[in-house]
C-alpha cells in the first residue's frame, strides 16, 4: 500500500523514560491530515481503527451508466424486434409465446430506462426494478390417475441501484451492500393457507450457477452478465437476450436459499421452493456514481396451477435492500441509512383454451411501510454510531 494513501509512521520521540510516542500522520480525503502523538501502548489500537475502513473501502473515480435489465428486455422485444402484439394494461406486453410484465410502468406508468426512482434525499438516490418473463402456452408438469398439474415457464428478475451523491462522498460516506431476495418459500405458505391456489416454484436441481440462480456467489467480481428469455425442454420460448451488469468497483457475492423445501404437489411431482437471497457486499464510495445489482431465476421458475376452466392465482414476494454509510468523522462517529422494498407478485392466469392464457390481470403490489410520501419503497431508517478512538 502506498504511504501517502495510508499510515505513516516516524520514529520514536522519548516523551519520558516511561512514555515514549510516535507521530501518526494519515491521509483524509483529498486534502487534510490528521497528526498526532500516540503512546506507544495504544499504537496497536489506533493503527487498527485507522486501517479498518480504508482497507474496506474503494474510491472510485468515475461514474456508472445504469442498465435496467427490464428496461433492456422491453426495448429489444418491442422496440427492435417488434414481438408485442398488444399492452393491454401498463406493464403488460403480449407477444405470440409470451407475456412480459414490469413493475416500473405497472407503479408509475411510465416506461422509465433506470427503473423506479423508490428514495431520493441529500445522500443520493435509490432505483429499484422487477420484471418477470411468462410462457403463453400451457405446458403439463403431472397428469396420472390422481390429478392433472399445469404450469407456466416464468423467468423473474430483480434490479437495483444506489447512486451515491457529492455531498454523501464529501463527508466520507459509502455504499456498503445491497440485498435482493425471490421468495418462493412464502408464496408456498400463502398456497397452503388457500390465499392463493396457484403457486411459483423450481423444478428440483436448481442450483446457483448463470443457467439457473444467477448471479452465483463469488469472492470479488466487477461485472456479472443477466440472461432474460425463456428455454423448455430444449426449445427456445423465448429469445435470450444478456445485459451485462458493470460496477465501478470489485464487490463479493454471497447467495443462498434459506428457508427453502421440497414439496410433493398431488399427482406427484416435486419442486423446491425456495427463498432464494443475494448479498452484494460493496464497499465503496464515489462522488456522482451508481452502485447496480442485480439477480434472476431463469431456470426456468414454473407458474403452476390446476384449472383450465376458472382463474388461478400464484403470488411471491420480491424484496430489496440497500444500506450505506452517509457521513464519518473519524474517531467521532458515522452515520448510516437502509433503504429497504418489500413488493408481492400476483400472477394471475385466465385460461383462454386448451393450450394458451392471459395474464393480463397481473400486477405488483408495493407493500407500504414507514416511507416518506411520495416514495417507491417499503422503509426508509437511519441512525448514528459512535467511535471514539481509544485515549491514552
Amino acid at each position: 500500500m502506498p504511504s501517502k494513501d495510508y499510515l505513516l509512521a516516524y520514529p520514536i520521540i522519548p516523551v519520558s523514560r516511561y512514555e515514549p510516542v510516535v507521530i501518526i500522520v494519515r491521509r483524509v480525503g483529498a486534502g487534510g491530515l490528521i497528526i498526532g502523538p500516540v503512546y506507544l501502548n495504544q499504537l496497536l489500537t489506533v493503527i487498527t481503527n485507522i486501517m479498518k475502513p480504508t482497507t474496506t473501502t474503494t474510491t472510485t473515480t468515475s461514474n456508472t451508466d445504469s442498465i435496467d435489465p427490464c428496461y433492456e428486455a422491453y426495448y429489444n422485444y418491442d422496440v427492435i424486434n417488434h414481438y408485442f402484439n398488444s399492452n393491454p394494461e401498463p406493464g403488460v406486453y403480449v407477444a405470440s409465446t409470451f407475456t412480459f410484465l414490469w413493475a416500473t410502468p405497472m407503479l408509475t406508468g411510465t416506461e422509465y430506462p433506470t427503473g423506479i426512482l423508490g428514495y431520493q434525499d441529500g445522500n443520493g438516490s435509490y432505483l429499484w426494478d422487477t420484471c418477470l418473463l411468462i410462457g403463453n402456452t400451457v405446458a403439463y408438469l403431472a397428469n396420472n390417475p390422481s390429478g392433472v398439474l399445469y404450469y407456466l415457464p416464468t423467468t423473474v428478475v430483480g434490479y437495483e441501484e444506489y447512486q451515491e451523491s457529492s455531498t454523501m462522498y464529501n463527508n466520507y460516506g459509502l455504499e456498503g451492500y445491497q440485498v435482493g431476495a425471490i421468495d418462493y418459500y412464502t408464496g408456498d405458505a400463502w398456497y397452503n393457507e388457500s390465499y392463493t391456489n396457484a403457486l411459483v416454484a423450481d423444478p428440483v436441481g436448481a442450483t446457483f450457477n448463470s443457467n439457473s440462480w444467477n448471479p452465483p456467489s463469488t469472492s470479488s467480481t466487477s461485472s456479472y452478465e443477466i440472461f432474460l428469455g425463456l428455454e423448455v425442454a430444449g426449445q427456445e420460448v423465448v429469445p435470450f437476450i444478456g445485459v451485462s451488469i458493470s460496477s465501478p468497483t470489485s464487490e463479493s457475492i454471497s447467495a443462498s436459499t434459506s428457508p427453502w423445501d421440497e414439496i410433493e404437489l398431488p399427482p406427484g411431482a416435486k419442486v423446491l421452493v425456495p427463498n432464494i437471497t443475494w448479498t452484494f457486499n460493496i464497499g465503496a464510495t464515489g462522488s456522482n456514481t451508481g452502485f447496480p445489482s442485480a439477480f434472476e431465476d431463469i431456470t426456468p421458475a414454473m407458474t403452476i396451477f390446476s384449472s383450465l376452466s376458472t382463474a388461478s392465482i400464484a403470488a411471491f414476494p420480491i424484496d430489496f435492500e440497500n444500506y450505506a454509510i452517509t457521513s464519518r468523522m473519524y474517531c467521532d462517529y458515522f452515520t448510516y441509512q437502509t433503504i429497504w422494498v418489500n413488493a408481492e407478485w400476483y400472477i394471475v392466469v385466465v385460461p383462454q383454451s386448451s393450450n394458451t392464457v392471459s395474464l393480463a390481470s397481473t400486477s405488483i403490489t408495493l407493500i407500504p411501510g414507514n416511507a416518506p410520501t411520495g416514495s417507491y419503497v417499503t422503509g426508509v431508517s437511519s441512525g448514528k454510531v459512535y467511535t471514539p478512538c481509544a485515549r491514552p
